[in-house]
């Protein structure tokens, strides 16, 4: 008999199957890395290029891209974005900058921060993946206690 599959079950098969972030970056590069190979002649044609980097079953994508009717998605949907690059980066180093303040945000407070640059509320979904997307400077956590022995030492008179 097979095993009986909650919700909760086939929403992490089905995330589980997703690849990586840091994949879909790789295969971008690669994808321009055939365009280019192709166009200074360095291979013979373009199944030949993707067949060279293993990128045999996205053949179609580098073809569309090569042929100037396909943009990476990040510039295909920039018009559908809620901030521009530049936006993002000024609330990045703003976030930054109160948590190393001692005033770190949480996901819900950041919420009004956006509005104030783009006029609309962002989703969870959306500060999730801004979250992901922005991992190496910034993460979510826990707060966590102060340590006694660090509460000690931190003595005002001494300090």
């Amino acid at each position: 008999m097979p095993p009986i599959w909650t919700r909760r079950h086939r929403h992490h098969a089905l995330t589980s199957q997703q690849p990586p972030a840091s994949d879909v970056v790789d295969l971008e590069e690669q994808i321009q890395a055939t365009c280019k190979a192709t166009s200074t002649g360095a291979v013979k044609n373009l199944k030949a290029a993707c067949r060279d980097l293993e990128i045999l079953r996205h053949y179609y994508t580098a073809l569309r891209r090569y042929n100037g009717k396909a943009l990476p998605s990040r510039e295909a949907h920039i018009q559908q974005q809620h901030l521009s690059q530049a936006q993002e980066g000024v609330l990045l180093e703003y976030i930054e900058f109160l948590g190393n303040t001692g005033h770190p945000l949480c996901k819900q407070t950041v919420a009004p921060y956006i509005y104030n640059l783009c006029s609309k509320y962002p989703s969870e979904k959306w500060i999730r993946c801004f979250l992901k997307r922005n991992e190496a400077q910034i993460a979510a956590r826990w707060s966590s206690t102060l340590d006694p022995m660090r509460a000690q030492a931190l003595n005002f008179p001494v300090v």
